[in-house]
């Protein structure tokens, strides 16, 4: 683990390996992180963020 900046916060990351990842979907998704300059790292932590916040919001609304 180290501390980086990320967004003007600094936050902890950790280097992962990810098993079983369809082929195809992984060329797309390293390709469109290409195209916006960014790293694989930092388009994986988007997509989790993202999803995470689609489910908590998916949860808040089951919940009413």
């Amino acid at each position: 683990m180290r501390i980086v900046g990320f967004n003007g916060f600094k936050v902890v990351v950790v280097n992962i390996s990810v098993r079983d990842v369809d082929a195809e979907l992984y060329r797309e998704f390293k390709a469109e992180a290409a195209r916006q300059g960014a790293s694989m790292g930092v388009m994986l932590t988007n997509a989790i963020r993202s999803w995470l916040d689609y489910r908590k919001k998916q949860s808040a609304s089951k919940k009413k």
